[in-house]
């Protein structure tokens, strides 16, 4: 009995199938191991070696060459070398010259950084607020500023002041460490 011409086609797809999965499995196998000797059956770095290099010698010296990556140390000494990425630049200079124990100061006086964030005039007596400080006339205390200093860095300090006099728009302070009066204004 003749099998039907269908019959045929998928008996070839069967086998096309299988070859095609065997050709995968083969493949997949094939991956995971190392590669071996070249072709020829000689190690051409064993012929070229001096007769006092040990073959255990040169085994460490190939795989080394083959596999493994060696790490780049990056070390930021400002007294030795350029800056990699900027190599022009004097910023690492410029750090290599401040004292190393010196705290960078900000260049204004304190006092610059307080700002008058609320006024409040009420019947019990006037009270405002200095950078989230709160203060009534006459009253000493403590008011927080934070600026950046010259390492780009925020820097808060704790300001001692006391509030002279209060008006309508504006307040009269004077800073500890710092001589006169300053008045800040509603913004």
């Amino acid at each position: 009995m003749k099998t039907p011409p269908r019959a045929h086609i998928s008996t070839r797809l069967q086998r096309v199938r299988l070859a095609c999965l065997l050709l995968l499995v083969v493949i997949i196998a094939g991956c995971g191991k190392p590669a071996g000797p070249p072709p020829g059956g000689s190690n051409p770095s064993a012929t070229n070696r001096p007769a006092n290099v040990t073959a255990t010698n040169t085994a460490t010296h190939s795989s080394a060459h083959e596999g493994a990556l060696q790490k780049a140390i990056f070390e930021d000494n400002p007294s030795f070398g350029r800056d990699p990425f900027f190599p022009l630049s004097g910023r690492r200079k410029q750090q290599s010259t401040r004292a190393q124990g010196e705290a960078p100061r900000p260049k204004l006086p304190l006092s610059s950084y307080l700002k008058l964030t609320g006024l409040v005039l009420s019947k019990a007596g006037p009270s405002v607020w200095i950078n989230g400080s709160m203060f009534s006339s006459g009253e000493r205390g403590i008011a927080k500023v934070s600026f950046t200093n010259t390492q780009n860095m925020v820097e808060v300090q704790d300001i001692q002041l006391r509030c002279l006099e209060i008006r309508k728009n504006s307040v009269l302070i004077s800073v500890e460490g710092e001589s006169g009066v300053k008045e800040l204004r509603v913004p």
